[in-house]
Parts: structure tokens; sequence; C-alpha cells
């Protein structure tokens, strides 16, 4: 499932239409097919899901409270000015804006664009999916282009 680094493992994030693989993804050949997304059975079997996406607007304190952490992140690795510790609420996932990570460190540089934000999920029972992030974060990210895309996982 790849990791910190976004360019290695098998954790790749294809672009779709008309987006190109990037040059370090192994596909293999034709009819090849990765992972799907899935949740736990009772029985303890991989259940094949589907998962619908139902955007809403984040609310003004915790967009505020997003680029906050994202300031302060930037002042520990010395991007930005030194900047208070903040409070406020925290958004697990969540498309576009900006990146907060677990670790503080960027793993994809501009001028690449951050795309979401998605924390593990299902070892609760009513979980609509799996992905083990080790009780972290997923983070993707766009090409300037738009057509390739890299992602990677981070925990605390």
């Amino acid at each position: 499932m790849g990791g910190i680094d976004p360019e290695a493992g098998d954790a790749v994030l294809l672009v779709q239409p008309g987006g190109r693989i990037p040059s370090f993804a192994v596909i293999g050949p034709p009819g090849t097919r990765g992972r799907t997304l899935w949740r736990w059975g009772p029985d303890e079997s991989e259940i094949p899901v589907e998962w619908h996406v139902d955007l809403q607007p984040v609310a003004p304190a915790i967009d505020r409270s997003i680029d906050d952490q994202a300031a302060f992140e930037r002042s520990l690795r010395g991007e930005g000015p030194d900047v208070e510790m903040p409070g406020g609420e925290d958004l697990h996932d969540y498309v576009g804006g900006t990146a907060c990570y677990p670790n503080l460190y960027a793993r994809v540089d501009s001028p690449w664009q951050f795309l979401f934000k998605i924390s593990d999920a299902g070892e609760g029972e009513d979980d609509p999916y799996f992905l083990n992030f080790g009780y972290g974060y997923g983070f993707g990210f766009v090409s300037p282009d738009h057509r390739e895309g890299r992602f990677f996982w981070e925990c605390s």
C-alpha cells in the first residue's frame, strides 16, 4: 500500500479520464486488476463495496482551523513565519483546500496541487469500507496539467 514515498510501493492514484500512468507505476499485463474497495463481513470475509461520496461545504470555523494548522506546520518546517500551535477542530476527510499532515511534512511539493485527505477506517462494524493507514491518513495530489496523480499515506 505504499507509504510515505508517493513514488514507491504499489499505491498509485490514477487520473481518469484522459490521465497518464506515472512512470514509476507497475500496472502489469493487460487485464491486471488492482485491489478493490472492501469492508469486513460478519464472518471476517472481504466484501467488495462501492462508496458514494456526498460532498458538502466545510463550516467556516473548521476551514479556518485547517488553515491555522497548516500555517503552524509550515512554521515548524521553516517555510513561513513563526505561528503558535492552534487549537480548534480537525477535519479528517476533505477535498481541496489546504493539506494538514500528521507528521508535519509534505511529501508532494508545488506545483502539484492537493486534492484530498481521507482517514483510515474499517475497524468499526458500521464503517463503509476498509483502508489501513496505521491510524493515519491518505493524501492525493494532482499534477499541474491535471493528468497525473500522486498518493501517499502517513500516520502520526
